[in-house]
């Protein structure tokens, strides 16, 4: 066993002033052992760093800060001359008893630098090792040059059977078609047949003109207040054709009107004022609602008191729940058997007339709908992160069927993604039974001098 200190030594830094009339090449490190990449070639007036390293050949690289998620690179004849920021490490490889290959290839490995990152220090988001801590408690195995080629072989050999690219490439396609089927359901592709055996249910236009009357029923005896008047759907609009006996409509068509049918969670100062403890009503943040399941993970609690004074940012079972920043794609329905609780500000909760959207189903739409995907990416983009507010969700169009058709759409499309989880948890399968190869690999080689000196 050796460590990686034998292996390298750190480069004395050869350090060049950037002059602002001169083209510079700047290099990179890609995490999950992608290596050392050109990133941007760029004139010396556009940089604001004017410090750089230059690049020889045969140099480990990585960045001192984020010792993570196998962010090293050994250099190679494209890079010399190139430029690394004074954030990179650069180590120069003994190559009297390591192959420049054998390094590379051994940092390319998963395993191995999954455990420099467990090994790293630091909060959650930076995993930090000092370069002199790198080569001191690192370590590799010990291996001749004719092993190290050995070793190199038997990696190729995995990586050119393309098992581990061609995994990716099925997630890849398992992304697309689950995003496929959210798509054709509410364009109602999966429903075709369903409505040709079921012409006679009623079409969303006839059951929207009800709710229309019975809204203003409400308003002639002063039960709810009056709203402006929504303007007509332009046929310019609507982003494609919808099947006979859906409709073109804002959410404001189908809001509850008995109480706030949209709000969003109150100040974090609001909820601050009031002790926490177990046994209070739960307030849910983003964490409550990932992955379109709801779950009680970053709960905090307020007394009942003050649950009480902020009542109107309560949440019950079958209401929807949507992120209003950072991943505002977030969305789920709260499932029956949750108690009542409140809203963060990081939230925002809908509550709809079930008898014109069944809740899930307006969770596909928000997921699925290309259409309602491209118009949130941009009128949410912001400064440093999305954010998403009441009058954006307002100024979307959302296809509707009638809600029988949506029940049908709901079931059929939990079914397919039920057969993408069975096919997701088979990748991933296939996915740990690749490492485990790459892991004998590399344990072996880390065996190699133990057994050749027992």
């Amino acid at each position: 066993m050796a460590v990686l200190g034998q292996a390298i030594s750190l480069s004395t830094a050869n350090y060049i002033n950037i002059e602002d009339d001169k083209e510079y090449r700047i290099a990179g490190v890609q995490n999950y052992g992608k290596g050392v990449v050109i990133r941007r070639i760029v004139r010396g007036s556009e940089l604001t760093m004017k410090k750089y390293q230059v690049i020889n050949k045969n140099q480990l690289m990585w960045c001192k800060v984020d010792t993570k998620n196998g962010a090293f690179g050994v250099t190679n004849e494209q890079h010399i001359g190139a430029l690394a920021s004074t954030n990179m490490a650069l180590a120069t490889i003994n190559d009297e008893l390591y192959l420049p290959e054998f390094v590379e290839a051994l940092f390319q490995l998963k395993p191995f630098y999954d455990w420099i990152t467990k090994y790293s220090s630091g909060s959650t988001n930076r995993k930090y090792l000092t370069p002199k801590e790198l080569l001191k408690k690192v370590e590799i195995p010990d291996l001749t040059i004719g092993e190290q080629i050995s070793f190199q072989k038997k990696v190729n050999f995995l990586k050119q059977s393309g098992f581990d690219a061609e995994l990716t490439h099925q997630q890849t396609l398992l992304k697309k078609l689950r995003q496929q089927i959210l798509q054709e359901a509410i364009e109602g592709k999966l429903t075709a047949d369903w409505r040709s055996q079921n012409p006679d249910v009623e079409p969303a236009s006839k059951l929207l003109k009800r709710i229309a009357t019975e809204k203003a029923q409400l308003i002639k005896e002063k039960k709810i207040k009056a709203q402006k008047p929504l303007p007509p759907i332009t046929d310019e609009e609507k982003p494609f054709e919808l099947p006979q006996g859906w409709e073109w409509i804002k959410i404001e068509h189908f809001l509850q009107y008995d109480r706030r049918g949209m709000i969003t969670g109150p100040f974090g100062s609001a909820l601050q004022k009031s002790e926490h403890q177990a046994a209070g009503v739960p307030v849910w943040g983003i964490e409550s609602i990932r992955n379109g399941r709801f779950s009680h993970k970053n709960k905090i609690f307020v007394t009942k008191n003050k649950a009480v004074e902020l009542r109107s940012f309560s949440a019950i079972p079958g209401d929807i729940i949507i992120s209003r920043s950072g991943t505002i794609d977030e969305v789920c329905v709260i499932p029956d058997g949750v108690q009542s609780g409140l809203i963060s500000t990081n939230l925002l909760r809908v509550s709809v007339l079930d008898q014109v959207v069944y809740p899930q189903y307006f969770c596909f739409l928000f997921k699925g709908c290309t259409h309602v995907i491209e118009q949130l990416k941009e009128l949410c983009s912001g400064s440093t992160r999305l954010f998403l507010n009441q009058n954006i969700l307002k100024s979307l169009l959302f296809p509707v069927p009638p809600v029988v058709e949506q029940h049908a759409i709901v079931a059929k499309v939990e079914k397919l993604l039920a057969l993408c989880d069975q096919l997701e948890t088979q990748i991933t399968q296939n996915q740990t039974h690749a490492e485990q190869l790459m892991q004998a690999v590399l344990k072996e080689a880390f065996n190699h001098n133990s057994e050749s000196t027992g």
